[in-house]
C-alpha cells in the first residue's frame, strides 16, 4: 500500500550525499552462498525510504525474522523480498504480512 516516487527518492538519497562503496564487485557478491549477501549486498536508497516509510522497514525485518536467508527492499522502493530456501517457509511469511494470495509472487532458486 506504499506509494514511492522514485524523484523523491533519488532527489532525497542525493541531498543525504551517504552511499555505501562494496568492496567487493557486485558480479563477485553473487557468486558468493546467499546467506553471505546480507553483509556485502545493500541498496543505498533503504536509509532514505526507510525514515519516511517505516511500514517498509518494518516489513524487511520481519522477512528477515521469519527466516529469510536475504531481504532487501527492490530498487528505489516500494517492494520489499525475501529470499528462502523453502517454500513453506516464504508462504508463511506472506500470511504474517497480511499479503493477499495474489500479491505474492515465489519462485524457487536453482
Amino acid at each position: 500500500g506504499v506509494q514511492l516516487n522514485t524523484a523523491w527518492a533519488y532527489k532525497t538519497f542525493a541531498a543525504e550525499g551517504r552511499y555505501s562503496i562494496s568492496t567487493k564487485p557486485l558480479a563477485e557478491i553473487i557468486k558468493q552462498p546467499v546467506e553471505t549477501w546480507k553483509n556485502d549486498l545493500v541498496n543505498d536508497f533503504e536509509e532514505v525510504v526507510f525514515k519516511k516509510h517505516r511500514v517498509l522497514k518494518s516489513a524487511k525485518e520481519t522477512i528477515e525474522n521469519a527466516g529469510a536467508l536475504y531481504a532487501a527492499m527492490s530498487g528505489s522502493g516500494s517492494a520489499v523480498f525475501g529470499l528462502f530456501r523453502d517454500k513453506p517457509d516464504a508462504e508463511a511469511i506472506g500470511s504474517k504480512l497480511d499479503i493477499p494470495q495474489s500479491d505474492r509472487f515465489l519462485t524457487r532458486l536453482v
